[in-house]
């Protein structure tokens, strides 16, 4: 007999590379948890920490910081260089590394207020350059897509991780590279559940993670 699902949440802007490390991870889980049944679910900007913090999800692979007072996460599993998306033939595109003070000359989208917390809102979609000059704020986006099109549309630019620019491949848009800290990502899940199915699933994603080498 079938145990209740363990439902497992990502990002659609947070792709794990390569993936077949997260094939393997669940792979290797579900043969040792052969009465667990996983199930997937997509989530946006909107709802990535929330789903998780609100029990509609059990646990979700997140980037980090964490985004939600009432969540832990796991060891960082995968750091990955940030770029910038900005309109294809912006003049940023002729930098190989582009310096973050240049964001004072520009506009970036924002998310929902108050979808997550103002550390991972600050990190991802920041409002000040390392110096602390302003950024302008653009248009609000709960999606990746929306972000992309935004972009696209000359709105704002918006920056992602290099692993999600590859998949996100967009004609009318470029990506860049910047000089700022690496994104991390982990799995997430309440503070409150302790439950020894999720420090198991969390163990064999580390674990893959190491095999695959993308903890450096």
């Amino acid at each position: 007999m079938t145990s209740k699902p363990l439902i497992v949440a990502y990002a659609v802007f947070n792709v794990l590379n390569p993936l077949t490390g997260l094939i393997s991870c669940f792979t290797e889980f579900a043969e040792r948890h052969r009465d667990v049944e996983l199930e997937f679910v997509e989530l946006s900007y909107l709802n990535h920490f929330s789903a998780v913090s609100d029990g509609i999800v059990d646990v979700g692979f997140c980037r980090l910081p964490i985004g939600s007072d009432y969540l832990i996460s796991g060891p960082v599993v995968m750091r990955d260089q940030r770029m910038l998306c900005v309109p294809e033939g912006h003049a940023f595109t002729q930098y190989a590394l582009l310096d973050p003070e240049r964001l004072a000359d520009e506009t970036l989208v924002r998310v929902t207020p108050g979808s997550v917390n103002d550390e991972w809102d600050h990190f991802h979609f920041p409002r000040y350059t390392p110096a602390g000059i302003p950024i302008a704020q653009g248009t609000v986006v709960r999606t990746i897509r929306e972000a992309i099109a935004a972009v696209a549309s000359k709105q704002g630019l918006v920056m992602l991780t290099k692993r999600a620019g590859n998949y996100y491949a967009t004609p009318g848009i470029g990506f860049v590279e910047i000089d700022l800290p690496p994104t991390p990502s982990a799995l997430v899940w309440r503070k409150n559940d302790i439950r020894p199915i999720i420090q198991d699933l969390n163990t064999t994603l580390v674990r893959i993670a190491k095999r695959y080498g993308t903890m450096s």
